[in-house]
């Protein structure tokens, strides 16, 4: 009947309450947020990626995030709902992809990063954290990734730096490489050799927002180059192109 049409459409728009979430690194050690008691607790355990199924069910959500070592995503017999929280590299997720919807997050604006620095200044007194125009100076050379920005020491971002003009200079080495790798949308960051796109040292995702599909613009991999340090660097070696091909790559970067 229509009414029970009507009930079955209202179910499935109601957002998913789980009792129980786990925020789990690699499967093998997590936290445990029990929200169907009187009291919402909170567990630690370590434990093997084979164990998520014992004490997850229909009812649980599982935050996976990765460790310091690439693992694959353990989802086998399985019956809570998974969110993983991973790079595009395929390595990461290649199997886990078949069964799950992708969505691409954008990054933070300058404006959040500067909110994060002031929590971390607010409640982490022992430690040193970044002042709102350090913060800014950082987003200008790297662009706004949350790690970079708020948690990378100097050797690190040197380190960063050394990488990403490796990469850059395997990009510009000839104009077929430089067109492919400005226009390799769905390749993007997917490699974390730059061989078929370009990869996070370089560029970002970026959300083009419709209010008729409110998810759609995190469905597709729209990006653009990560920060002013990239583009003035990768603008230098166009202009040591050559003419065609400088033309083109003008029109690009003014829409990008």
């Amino acid at each position: 009947s229509a009414a029970s049409d009507v009930y079955k459409r209202q179910q499935q728009s109601k957002p998913f309450l789980p009792n129980l979430i786990v925020r789990t690194i690699s499967g093998t050690e997590s936290y445990l947020f029990f929200l169907d008691g009187p009291t919402n607790d909170v567990l630690y355990m370590k434990h093997s990626p084979e164990d998520l199924k014992r004490f997850t069910d229909a009812e649980s959500t599982i935050l996976w995030e990765p460790g310091e070592v690439a693992a694959a995503i353990r989802y086998q017999d399985i019956d809570a709902h998974i969110i993983a929280t991973v790079s595009p590299n395929k390595e990461r997720f290649h199997e886990f992809r078949k069964r799950a919807k992708m969505f691409y997050m954008p990054c933070p604006s300058e404006l959040q990063l500067r909110l994060m620095g002031q929590i971390y200044r607010s409640t982490a007194e022992e430690q040193y954290h970044h002042s709102d125009k350090e913060i800014h100076d950082r987003v200008i050379e790297f662009g706004p990734f949350i790690r970079i920005v708020l948690c990378w020491s100097k050797y690190e971002l040197n380190l960063f730096k050394v990488d990403r003009m490796t990469e850059i200079e395997d990009i510009v080495s000839s104009d077929q490489s430089l067109a492919k790798a400005l226009r390799s949308q769905l390749n993007i960051m997917e490699s974390s050799r730059g061989q078929s796109g370009m990869s996070h040292r370089l560029a970002r995702y970026v959300v083009h927002r419709d209010a008729t599909d409110p998810f759609g613009g995190y469905a597709k991999p729209y990006y653009e180059i990560s920060c002013e340090e990239v583009r003035n660097e990768i603008i230098k070696h166009i202009g040591q192109s050559s003419i065609q091909v400088v033309k083109q790559q003008l029109i690009y970067f003014n829409r990008a």
